[in-house]
């Protein structure tokens, strides 16, 4: 769902939209919603799919995702962020 959200906003607003600001204001939402709803979309592969399958950590759930307002965008980074063993 969050992906649907972040790609679609992406491809309504790629030449239209020149800040997130600009996405909320358009979308009715919160500057910061946005900012971490769109990070969300660039999860490594391994991790979405751990969610989706529902095989992530325990601790991984909506409140401990909500903590991060930008996760790295290296994805070994995010795994050991989030709690990915090796």
């Amino acid at each position: 769902m969050i992906q649907a959200f972040c790609f679609d906003v992406a491809k309504e607003t790629s030449c239209k939209v020149q800040s997130i600001k600009n996405i909320a204001e358009e979308e009715g939402l919160d500057k910061w919603h946005v900012t971490r709803t769109i990070n969300k979309a660039f999860l490594a592969p391994e991790i979405i799919r751990t969610i989706l399958n529902g095989t992530q950590p325990a601790h991984l759930n909506l409140k401990y995702m909500k903590q991060f307002r930008v996760l790295p965008n290296d994805w070994n980074m995010q795994k050991s962020l989030l709690g990915f063993t090796k």
